[in-house]
């Protein structure tokens, strides 16, 4: 009497046992995902070397920038050099240039104190 009505039913699988993606299959195929992030969590395994690596990376990109603004500094700084000190400049073109340079140089000093801070926030983790 049982035996055929159990059958006929439509298996219903806990919302655990299976994936998300397609009903059905296992739920193992998101076990490394997950391991990985509790090995994040916890500071081992694959999360800390994938942690390592994007820290390796954002280094790579903050001295990339590093490199770039000092180079701008250093053409800004040889530009404002041709402009003598006690002058601001004989026209106004002249005078509107060199505040601009004075200007950008400060910009440019701002933004290398904050890649400058950042790489040392990233190497002290």
């Amino acid at each position: 009497d049982r035996g055929p009505r159990a059958a006929s039913a439509p298996r219903h699988d806990p919302p655990w046992a299976t994936s998300a993606e397609t009903p059905g299959t296992p739920y193992r195929d998101n076990a490394r995902d997950q391991r990985s992030d509790v090995g994040a969590v916890l500071g081992q395994g694959l999360g800390q070397q994938e942690e390592q690596a994007s820290t390796q990376a954002k280094l790579a990109s903050l001295e990339k920038q590093l490199m770039m603004l000092n180079i701008e500094r250093t053409e800004v700084e040889s530009q404002l050099a041709r402009y003598p000190a006690n002058s601001a400049g004989k026209t106004a073109a002249d005078r509107r240039r060199k505040q601009d340079l004075e200007e950008r140089l400060n910009k440019v000093g701002g933004n290398l104190a904050k890649v400058k801070s950042a790489m040392r926030q990233l190497r002290m983790l």
